[in-house]
């Protein structure tokens, strides 16, 4: 039962050579979502004054 606690402490080696590999932060993910969130609203709010013009000339409004 000894050998067993020896064997499992060894194959894990030392706790600085595993590492995690670094996730990313949380923070970045909402800044993210944020930043799609802006360019979506501006692409939204601009799309009238792009729509305008060409329907202008089709229906000579």
């Amino acid at each position: 039962m000894l050998s067993d606690v020896n064997e499992t402490t060894a194959s894990h080696g030392s706790p600085g050579t595993l590492r995690r590999p670094p996730r990313i932060h949380r923070a970045w993910f909402v800044a993210i979502v944020t930043f799609v969130a802006i360019i979506g609203a501006a692409a939204f709010a601009s799309l009238p004054g792009l729509l305008i013009e060409p329907l202008h000339e089709e229906f000579a409004w």
